[in-house]
């Protein structure tokens, strides 16, 4: 299927009106995701307009901690918003399953904060601010998205009335609910929503007293006051008592980290964060005598640790028919991830007959300890490597959306949409089908 020029690969999910599809910019050779009308509503006139204007104001906005806009086409009687293709998870799910600490879920604000104020400072208030409509990256950038019902203000963002009463009416500001003008404060007072509930678990409205919420240093002694204040004013009902600006909550925030990170002792075992490459293998051997086996099988776990100290890579204590590799630690290759790549290639020359290898290929940052039995290296790529590997057929290596960039400058790549990982259809890999001609050595 393709919309334009764009190939899609899958479905990542849906909201109130739109859909989003993970794709390929075929031109480009980069991953994409794809907004449009939901298929089960009556496209309407006000709906296609609707989808224009988001199309229209999100591209106003070059900013770190907002989604990027690409493109907007029309194909098979249906608008598409192309936007950047977020390899990554909404806040409200990192919140759901991870306990974020307070310095993490501080430094997340304080990004958004800057987002919000890129947009207000180009006239736009997004109305639909909330844990849902934060995408924080692998590496951990979060970005603003979905200006589904965003509005364009005046540049003093004086506010705007008359505005539809569109939203989550749990995240609607005062002025939002009852229809009034809004401004930049109506987003200030959902953002305040959202770092309440980030940290607490729950809306405040949820744990109203007399009327009025329980301060999160009420609930959570180890929230510092200053972060507590400021979510009061954030959440006072009065636009005028709230904080004036998105910047000067970014700058609070920027405040609270400063503060924290120095009352904070330092750990007794520290980590070290590395940028690497993580290549996970399984081989397959032929079936054979199980003394056979055993003799391959140790033979395979000898030639893993031989090719990765060729390439100065780390390996993971190979185990039975599999293994995982960090390229990247301890040398650091110009590209860790074509590195890999060659790695993959010397290892398969070297499983000997009849053997054949599945693999998976990611990169991002990982934490590594360096104790006395050996380094110890957690992280979302090792993670990465090994569910996309494992899923692997025989004979093929898959390559995840954030190491396809750095391969494809060495390596082949086709896009992969069938590809399943834990049971589940990947939104987007590639496979490795071989190196460009005339690639070039970085050793």
């Amino acid at each position: 299927m393709w919309v334009d020029r764009y190939r899609v690969l899958g479905w990542l999910g849906s909201g109130g009106m739109g859909e989003v599809l993970a794709g390929h910019d075929e031109r480009l050779d980069r991953p994409v995701a794809i907004k449009r009308l939901r298929r089960d509503l009556v496209v309407t006139e006000e709906r296609r307009r609707r989808l224009e204007m988001e199309a229209q104001l999100n591209a106003k906005l070059s900013h770190a901690n907002v989604v990027q806009v690409y493109d907007f086409v029309s194909c098979g009687g249906l608008e598409h918003i192309v936007t950047e293709f977020i390899d990554g998870h909404a806040l409200s799910e990192l919140a759901r399953s991870e306990r974020l600490s307070i310095e993490r879920g501080v430094e997340l604000l304080a990004a958004v904060a800057r987002g919000l104020d890129a947009a207000h400072r180009n006239g736009i208030i997004h109305r639909d601010l909330k844990l849902e409509n934060v995408l924080v990256t692998r590496d951990g950038t979060a970005k603003i998205a979905d200006f589904g019902i965003a509005a364009l203000c005046s540049p003093a963002l004086g506010g705007e009335g008359g505005l539809a009463r569109l939203g989550t009416l749990a995240t609607m500001s005062p002025e939002q609910r009852a229809g009034d003008v809004e401004d930049a404060r109506s987003d200030l007072f959902a953002f305040g929503l959202m770092a309440y509930e980030l940290f607490a678990g729950t809306s405040p409205a949820m744990l109203a007293v007399g009327g009025g919420h329980r301060p999160l240093m009420e609930l959570l002694p180890s929230v510092p006051p200053d972060l507590s204040k400021l979510v009061d004013r954030l959440l006072e009902t009065k636009r005028e008592l709230r904080p004036a600006t998105a910047e000067e909550v970014a700058m609070e925030l920027d405040a609270v980290s400063g503060r924290r990170r120095r009352s904070v002792a330092a750990p007794r075992a520290r980590a070290e964060v590395y940028q690497v490459a993580t290549l996970f293998l399984r081989i397959v051997i032929p079936a054979e005598e199980i003394e056979q086996v055993a003799v391959r099988m140790a033979d395979w776990q000898r030639s893993v640790r031989e090719v990765a100290a060729r390439y100065g890579a780390y390996p993971l204590a190979p185990a039975g028919l599999e293994a995982l590799v960090c390229v990247g630690y301890p040398k650091v290759h110009e590209n860790n991830c074509a590195a890999a790549a060659r790695l993959l290639t010397d290892l398969v020359a070297s499983s000997g007959p009849g053997a054949r290898l599945a693999a998976g290929i990611d990169v991002g940052k990982v934490a590594i300890m360096n104790l006395s039995g050996g380094p110890i290296v957690s992280g979302a790529p090792v993670d990465g490597a090994t569910a996309v590997g494992r899923s692997a057929h025989e004979g093929v290596t898959l390559v995840t959306v954030a190491a396809h960039p750095f391969i494809a400058r060495s390596h082949r790549l086709t896009p992969a949409p069938g590809a399943v990982v834990d049971g589940q259809r990947a939104a987007v890999l590639y496979r490795l089908d071989g190196p460009v001609e005339g690639d070039t050595v970085d050793e």
